[in-house]
């Protein structure tokens, strides 16, 4: 469409010079992929500033002091109304139209109905005695939430912007639950389990320097 553009990292697209105008992301699940992406038109970036607050490692992976500073908006870069721009894009990522009955928007109303439920949105208050977080490069941002009984790990719960290949919670909870919280133990868990492996571009040597670099004093 003629915006000077570079892809960018594992799933992002970047004016050159500039900033982020298109982010993606990935989940897998059994024998099911699925792939969304986001394209920024316009926005107001006071706005946009107050509402998301990443974490400052993030930002420092990208070499940003800002989420303003971050990105950019395609209005800026191309000839099009937002109308065109939609236009243009049904044109070049469809090659077909499926039109919704009244019966199948009510059945989506139902579905989407869970996920503005208060539970879902910001989950259960859960306990959480300690937290160990970090950026991997070609990973993203991973954060570990552990619940202990005395020196013994009871639950872990994981948070992140990485690309999923099954099911990682799951993974991490099974590899560390009832393992001793201690860096050797994790790691020692890590090389019999290889629960990284559920996260795409996740090795046992980048997750054994993030638990040796940030374990909690």
């Amino acid at each position: 469409m003629g915006a000077p553009a570079t892809v960018s990292g594992r799933n992002d697209i970047l004016l050159e010079g500039g900033g982020k105008i298109c982010g993606n992301a990935f989940y897998h699940l059994n024998d099911r992929n699925i792939v969304h992406g986001t394209m920024l038109y316009g926005t107001n970036f006071e706005a946009m500033s107050q509402a998301l607050t990443p974490d400052k490692a993030k930002l420092q992976s990208k070499g940003v002091t800002s989420v303003k500073s971050r990105v950019s908006v395609l209005k800026d870069v191309l000839p099009l109304s937002l109308p065109t721009l939609r236009q243009c894009l049904r044109q070049q990522l469809t090659d077909r139209c499926i039109r919704l009955t009244e019966d199948d928007v009510q059945t989506i109303k139902a579905i989407e109905a869970d996920y503005y439920d208060p539970i879902y949105l910001f989950g259960k208050s859960q306990h959480t005695d300690t937290t160990l977080q970090g950026h991997i490069d070609g990973c993203g941002m991973i954060t570990f939430q552990f619940s202990l009984k005395g020196t013994l790990i009871d639950n872990v719960r994981l948070k992140g912007d990485f690309f999923t290949l099954e099911d990682a919670s799951l993974a991490f909870r099974s590899a560390w639950s009832g393992v001793e919280f201690t860096p050797t133990h994790l790691i020692a868990a890590l090389h019999e389990r290889h629960p990284e492996r559920s996260i795409r571009g996740l090795t046992v040597e980048q997750l054994s320097a993030l638990i040796t670099q940030e374990f909690p004093k």
